[in-house]
C-alpha cells in the first residue's frame, strides 16, 4: 500500500518548461518594475539620508512622502524615468531638488505640515506644457491660497 507521503511529483516537459518561462519572466519583471528605498537618517528636515537600489523618482518619493507626511500628485507618467542608487543625503529640499531635477514639478510650502511641504505636484518633463488638469488645479490652488502673479518689468523683449 502507497501512502500519499511516497508519491513523487513531476511535470511532463510541457509544462514544466511553461513554469520555467512563467518564473523567468517574473523574476525579470520584478527586478525591471520595483526599486528598494529607505531612510536611514531623517530626524529633522535638514538632515536627510535615504539609500536607494534601482528606484525611479516615484518610488523615492513615496518613501520621503510617506515619511515626512506630504501628498504627491503626478498628472503624467516621465517619458524616460530615471533611477537611482545609492545613498543621497541632504536637506529634504536639496533631495527633492535633487531627485526632481527632470520633471516639471512644484512644491507647495505649509507652515502647517509636518517638514513645511504640505505637497508635490509633478507634471510633464521639463520642456513640455503641464497637462491642463494640472494648470487647472494650479490655478484653483493659487486661488486657494491668494497667491499673487509676479510682476514682470520691463518692455518685451528685455
Amino acid at each position: 500500500m502507497r501512502r500519499a507521503s511516497d508519491a513523487k511529483f513531476t511535470l511532463s516537459p510541457g509544462p514544466r518548461l511553461a513554469l520555467f518561462f512563467c518564473a523567468a519572466f517574473a523574476s525579470f519583471f520584478s527586478m525591471a518594475w520595483g526599486g528598494e528605498v529607505r531612510v536611514v537618517e531623517g530626524n529633522s528636515h535638514d538632515h536627510v539620508v535615504i539609500e536607494a537600489s534601482d528606484a525611479n523618482a516615484d518610488e523615492v518619493l513615496a518613501v520621503l512622502a510617506a515619511y515626512f507626511q506630504f501628498a504627491v500628485e503626478r498628472s503624467a507618467r516621465p517619458a524616460q524615468p530615471v533611477r537611482f542608487s545609492g545613498r543621497l543625503q541632504g536637506s529634504l529640499d536639496q533631495l527633492l531638488e535633487r531627485i526632481l531635477r527632470h520633471e516639471g514639478h512644484i512644491i507647495v510650502r505649509s507652515a502647517e505640515a509636518q517638514a513645511g511641504i504640505s505637497r508635490v505636484l509633478l507634471f510633464e518633463a521639463k520642456g513640455g506644457a503641464p497637462a491642463s488638469g494640472v494648470v487647472d488645479a494650479l490655478a484653483a490652488l493659487k486661488a486657494k491660497l491668494q497667491l499673487k502673479q509676479p510682476l514682470q518689468s520691463g518692455e518685451p523683449g528685455k
